[in-house]
């Protein structure tokens, strides 16, 4: 086990979910997905921003979702900013979406009063 998979796994063990951000860009790699314990894989924002008008990129997000959930991870959508990515981010099974169609960014000490008035939390 390498010195970050230990890292990651006492993480986790406290209770941390751990994801991989921007899945598909950049850095990211299968090897990161097989040997290390991540809860989440993100689907970048840079075909989420297309999932509903070009085909490839509805693509790609659907083969992000099959390899996550073979693999026993969940998906999480970044960058949804309209209904229509929304319905094809629900269509294509992620298991959560972020952006700005939910919410803007909201400083931490707003976040509970913000998620109350969206009855997300109890009154």
């Amino acid at each position: 086990m390498s010195a970050a998979s230990a890292r990651l796994q006492v993480l986790k063990a406290r209770g941390v979910a751990l994801a991989i951000d921007d899945f598909g860009t950049g850095f990211s790699s299968l090897v990161h997905v097989r040997d290390l314990p991540f809860d989440h894989l993100k689907i970048a924002k840079s075909f989420v921003d297309d999932i509903d008008r070009a085909a490839s990129a509805a693509g790609i997000c659907q083969a992000v979702v099959a390899l996550a959930h073979a693999t026993g991870k969940r998906v999480i959508a970044e960058g949804v900013a309209r209904i229509e990515q929304h319905q094809r981010v629900v269509e294509i099974g992620a298991d959560y979406a972020q952006g700005f169609l939910y919410s803007r960014a909201v400083p931490a000490e707003q976040l509970e009063s913000a998620l109350r008035a969206t009855s997300l939390l109890p009154r």
